[in-house]
């Protein structure tokens, strides 16, 4: 019965390191970190928690299917200088009907660009990391243009109340950001682990090859998938623009090592099927306070950039397939019986 039990906890330690080594950080900044345990920061955690975990979650989806999305994070920072400018400087802003209508608009274009990226890897037949990089820098140039163009200054503030609720800035309840990523979350886990569509990204993921000659459509989950990608994003880019209070034009500049920080920490395979945005939120959750954490310590931003990167490296370099330990036993060699 004990070794039963040791097994189990080994087996969910192995399967689930990152929640292992967030329960250890957060022990950590409730002992010896000034700070760290006030309402206050707790509250500045989930809301920094709900865009972020909504962002990368899109991006875990095509990442299952053996591909990625580098444009995610620049489709952040435009619908964040996009979104600012409908609900301030046109007239949708006025009533709570428009705003939610320019907040249709924003979500519609995050589909848009998701489906242009599908088409671009499946027409084109354009490697995904190739087909959004190049999406990723035009959208980047375009909201720096649009905000250059359309803004008296650095951000847009002014937003009305309809829009900042969804973002649980201070005067707002925390729990419409959270929610909604919550729904998000179950929604996407539901969908990977409990249908039909679900397997067959993991199988595509998992051998692309056997599963185009098992009959499943390749193209179609492909399109799906970044399509989803970017209407996530679209969605991430509204609850940062209401956390933020403003359309800011550099919002997404830092967002990209985040993203792909929680996909890998979590446990998502970057060569696809396997993983799960189960385990892109505990990623999230371990940035997230690492990041809070490391800022109350008046750690600089680039230090913290550093920390991240060696952290994605050591555990790329865990998980990766080409590493092997040495055999140190070997078979000895059967010996020879003369009859």
């Amino acid at each position: 019965m004990i070794k039963r039990g040791l097994n189990i906890i080994l087996k969910f330690f192995k399967e689930y390191p990152t929640l292992i080594g967030s329960i250890a950080l957060m022990i950590y900044g409730l002992l010896f970190v000034r700070g760290f345990s006030s309402s206050y920061n707790f509250r500045t955690i989930a809301a920094s928690l709900a865009p972020l975990a909504v962002l990368s979650c899109g991006v875990t989806l095509p990442v299952l299917n053996g591909g990625t999305d580098f444009s995610a994070a620049s489709m952040v920072t435009l619908g964040s200088v996009l979104s600012a400018f409908l609900v301030v400087k046109t007239p949708l802003g006025d009533t709570v009907g428009g705003t939610y209508l320019a907040i249709f608009i924003i979500l519609m274009l995050g589909l848009f660009i998701g489906m242009f990226n599908g088409m671009a890897v499946i027409a084109l037949k354009m490697p995904s990391f190739i087909a959004t990089m190049a999406m990723q820098m035009i959208l980047q140039g375009s909201a720096v243009l649009f905000a250059y163009t359309h803004y008296e200054a650095n951000s847009l503030n002014g937003l009305p109340k309809a829009f900042l609720a969804l973002g649980g800035s201070s005067a707002y309840s925390i729990l419409t950001p959270l929610i909604i990523m919550l729904a998000i979350i179950l929604f996407t886990q539901w969908l990977l682990s409990r249908t039909i569509f679900g397997r067959q990204v993991y199988a595509v993921g998992t051998n692309q090859k056997a599963s185009f000659i098992s009959g499943i459509k390749i193209k179609r989950i492909i399109f799906i998938l970044s399509a989803m990608s970017g209407i996530y994003a679209a969605i991430s880019s509204i609850l940062y623009t209401a956390k933020n209070e403003a359309g800011i034009p550099s919002l997404g500049d830092r967002l990209f090592i985040d993203v792909q920080a929680s996909i890998v920490i979590g446990g998502t395979s970057v060569n696809g099927g396997n993983g799960g945005v189960h385990k892109t939120l505990i990623g999230v959750v371990f940035i997230v306070m690492m990041d809070n954490m490391l800022n109350l310590m008046n750690i600089p931003w680039y230090v913290i950039t550093l920390v991240k990167g060696l952290i994605v490296l050591t555990l790329v370099m865990i998980g990766s397939s080409s590493i092997r330990l040495p055999k140190l036993i070997k078979r000895p060699p059967v010996e020879e019986t003369v009859a």
